[in-house]
């Protein structure tokens, strides 16, 4: 993954008496990027008519090209602008601003300096370069190269695990392998010093997303929340999908339960139900995708969007569903309790029935069978 653009250098020279005709910036050299805006401003004297030329071509009003002003402006400096928006390499060369009245004239000398510039796919527990170069032989000057990221010297950034990023004389960025993670991936910044100008572009580290794993189930009880957050990394920012069950969730149809909120920068983040009910158990599935940027594998012949997701399981219990051991372990107590009452009483009527035979002097009747009784008329013994 590379682009390609260039720099103008743009040499001032004034022609004609001196104060007659003016071009600003007045520096020796002004440095303007490929794509970028190119501005350039003549002062005449009062009364002055000012034209534009490039090369021999005398310059008007159309496509990116816009000049402003240039008409005769008594008592006052006349002024017109040039602007050229979104400037290309073909705009390279001599322009002029000419006094139509006097012949007074400034030129403007441009040459273009190329600039390439080179990204990277982060891949885990891998090194990565990006660069970014000037020709040398065509700025005349050595390039000095300065990385930054987010306006911060990569040299200024604190890295608590070692080492991460190496700078190169040539222009090139290196990320250390193991040190670098998903988290070092964006947009950075080269600033290229050539002589007495200064200019930058930038190169990119990318990275697949990347989706935190989360709890693979979660139990609820009818009417709890269910709160799902998906925590992704990647660059450039992933784009969330929630599914259920392989459907996919609308959150903004009429009338849905389902509510996804931001977190942490990413929108549709967050996954949530206010009360939760037996039709909404299932498998929820947060997917991660960057369709916009495709990349390159080596054993792809074509580029693939990336994407990554992870999965949970949602249960849904009755809310009564904790009482139903709680009620069957009291019926338990409440059996055993009344059997063990009812063998109590029947066992202290028992002892109750016996107390009364003996407090009446009667005891239990006995066989008569090989018991002899005194004063029996039959007994010899008599």
């Amino acid at each position: 993954m590379w682009q390609t653009g260039c720099l103008l250098l743009i040499s001032l020279c004034i022609a004609g008496s001196f104060g007659a005709v003016r071009i600003s910036p007045s520096m020796g050299t002004v440095t303007v990027a490929e794509g970028k805006s190119l501005q350039l401003n003549c002062t005449g004297e009062p009364n002055s008519v000012l034209t534009w030329k490039f090369g021999n071509t005398v310059l008007g009003t159309g496509g990116d090209l816009e000049i402003r002003g240039g008409v005769v402006a008594p008592n006052v400096d006349n002024v017109s602008i040039l602007t050229h928006n979104n400037v290309g390499t073909d705009r390279s060369g001599e322009y002029r601003c000419i006094d139509n009245k006097t012949a007074a004239e400034a030129t403007v000398i441009v040459r273009i300096l190329k600039v390439a510039t080179t990204d990277a796919l982060f891949k885990y527990q891998e090194g990565a370069t990006i660069a970014c170069s000037a020709d040398p032989d065509d700025a005349g000057d050595k390039v000095t190269y300065t990385w930054m990221k987010n306006g911060t010297n990569v040299s200024d950034i604190p890295t608590p695990s070692g080492q991460k990023f190496v700078e190169h004389e040539n222009g090139t960025l290196e990320f250390k392998p193991v040190t670098t993670t998903r988290e070092d991936a964006g947009v950075y910044e080269c600033k290229m010093t050539v002589g007495t100008s200064e200019f930058s572009s930038t190169a990119t580290l990318y990275a697949k997303p990347f989706v935190i794993p989360f709890d693979k189930s979660k139990n609820l009880v009818q009417e709890e929340r269910l709160d799902v957050r998906c925590k992704v990394l990647g660059y450039p920012t992933p784009t969330i999908t929630w599914f259920k069950d392989d459907v996919e969730i609308q959150a903004d149809d009429e009338g849905s339960r389902y509510k996804l909120a931001e977190d942490n920068g990413h929108p549709n983040a967050q996954l949530k139900i206010d009360s939760v009910d037996f039709d909404d158990a299932g498998n929820y599935k947060c997917v991660a995708s960057a369709e916009h940027i495709m990349f390159d594998e080596p054993d792809m012949s074509m580029p693939v969007p990336a994407n990554a997701s992870e999965t949970i399981l949602v249960r849904v219990k009755d809310k009564l569903a904790a009482l139903w051991p709680f009620l069957g372990i009291v019926a338990e107590v409440v059996i055993l309790c009344t059997i063990i009452f009812i063998y109590e009483k029947k066992r202290n009527k028992d002892a109750a029935n016996e107390d009364a035979v003996n407090q009446d002097g009667a005891t239990p009747e006995k066989s008569k069978e090989g018991v002899r009784h005194r004063g029996n008329t039959n007994n010899p013994r008599a």
